[in-house]
């Protein structure tokens, strides 16, 4: 009976902490990387692009409601930089290797203007971004050599024209249009000896490339609750490109 009423007799808070450590014990870290750019400008990247929050012209990427807030002429203009590196080893540690992509820098532009169209005060834009523009490049004899790709970039350059305008005093709503263009280029090591039917054929690479248009929209709507607090929804279609 000792025994069960000192088990019973446990605090909930140590419950809650070996509870708390068991879940940090069974789980490892993971990281990846990808060809989505970061949030473009920096009101963005430094509130981990809350689309609430941003109140300058590049909120044309992030929320178009919010250019209806904004009282004059704006430019806003940022690079990102972003340099990747991934490793990788094989579970019997035969295949090993690390990524070589270079540095890239992924621009972005954005105006916005105020103006009055039949007495009413409308807000206009235009945005220039790079939402997808990294690469990632193997060794042509590293650890996917024949079964993967070594190489692949994928570049994206996006025009949005947009406008914005108050519905009510504390209600906004902004829409665009996404007009973008694409250059996808693949590489990969390939035996052309299966092509050919002769084993003697030595490998090589083989390289695809296209590029193609794209259209899709965006809206955002604000509701400013008080001077403290405010709701945003923002939605965007899909967008479909085709390579050529």
């Amino acid at each position: 009976m000792k025994e069960k009423q000192l088990w019973l007799n446990i605090p909930a808070s140590a419950w809650r902490f070996t509870v708390l450590l068991g879940i940090c014990v069974c789980f490892q870290n993971v990281w990846a990387n990808g060809f989505r750019n970061p949030p473009e400008g920096a009101v963005a990247s430094g509130r981990v692009g809350k689309t609430a929050l941003v109140e300058d012209a590049s909120a044309i990427a992030h929320n178009p409601a919010n250019v209806a807030l904004l009282q004059a002429k704006d430019y806003v203009g940022s690079v990102a930089i972003a340099d990747t590196e991934t490793e990788y080893r094989s579970l019997d540690g035969v295949r090993q290797g690390k990524t070589t992509t270079d540095t890239a820098f992924l621009p972005a532009l954005f105006f916005t203007s105020p103006a009055t169209v039949k007495g009413k005060d409308v807000s206009f834009g235009f945005g220039v971004t790079s939402p997808w523009g990294q690469s990632t490049e193997w060794s042509e004899n590293g650890p996917f050599a024949f079964v993967g790709l070594h190489f692949a970039e994928l570049l994206t350059i996006a025009f949005t024209p947009m406008t914005a305008f108050h519905i009510s005093d504390n209600v906004l709503f902004g829409v665009g249009v996404d007009l973008a263009y694409s250059n996808l280029s693949l590489d990969q090591q390939f035996a052309w000896g299966s092509v050919t039917g002769n084993p003697a054929t030595p490998p090589g690479l083989m390289g695809v490339e296209g590029d193609g248009f794209g259209a899709g929209a965006r809206l955002g709507l604000t509701w400013l609750v008080n001077e403290r607090q405010r709701f945003a929804f923002t939605a965007r279609t899909p967008m479909e490109i085709d390579y050529e």
